[in-house]
């Protein structure tokens, strides 16, 4: 991870993933650090004054995500993922209501995104454990529920005793809807992958100083 101190030439060429001096200097000035440089040629340094948001410099640099990524986004999801025990349980469609009620826009296609993303990089995975939750209408709004597995089982048990009886799919679903008030909905919960426990601690450091950075800023 970037830190505030001087780099070798070598080492920053490492890190940013080029040779070329320029190509440091253009890399630094996207994510707005502060340098200075001294020496010429391999005996370049380059001192770190100010690094006003890691969070985007560290997935880039070390995570190797794109640089093309909506970084506010990932931040405000990740945010939730990793410091809030109540969102990670949530299936995809939960976590996008959980986020718009709390004023953030960040759609269920991107959600599933950034989850394929952590799972990509072994930073997360699902353990098995399963969340079983009701998708009703409230108005024009669609919200979820979370349930039993219990009830869970009873709605499709509604279902298929309608289908063996006879009743077309479409009349078998009215009334599982209706005993529900809802449509049954199940989904694998998430967890974080203890192997990289590590890796997993400073995304949590580093979104938790981002949001206090933008609030007092």
């Amino acid at each position: 991870m970037l830190e505030k101190r001087t780099y070798k030439f070598d080492e920053m060429a490492d890190y940013l993933g080029t040779r070329s001096a320029q190509g440091m200097r253009r890399k630094l000035n996207r994510y707005g650090v502060e340098f200075q440089e001294a020496g010429h040629g391999r005996l370049r340094t380059f001192t770190i004054l100010s690094i006003p948001d890691p969070f985007p410099l560290y997935c880039v640099f070390d995570l190797g995500i794109d640089y093309r990524t909506d970084f506010k986004k990932l931040r405000d999801f990740t945010f939730f993922l990793l410091c809030d025990d109540d969102f990670s349980g949530r299936s995809g469609e939960m976590m996008e209501e959980y986020l718009h009620n709390g004023g953030y826009q960040i759609s269920r296609q991107t959600i599933a995104k950034y989850i394929a993303l952590y799972e990509s990089k072994d930073l997360i995975a699902t353990n098995g454990d399963i969340v079983y939750y009701r998708v009703y209408h409230e108005g024009q709004l669609q919200k979820h529920e979370v349930i039993t597995k219990e009830l869970y089982c009873q709605a499709w048990k509604v279902y298929w005793q309608k289908r063996r009886e006879g009743e077309d799919s479409e009349f078998a679903f009215s009334l599982m809807y209706a005993f529900l008030k809802g449509v049954p909905r199940k989904q694998n919960k998430i967890v974080g992958n203890a192997f990289y426990s590590d890796t997993l601690n400073t995304l949590s450091e580093l979104v938790a100083e981002s949001f206090l950075n933008e609030k007092t800023e």
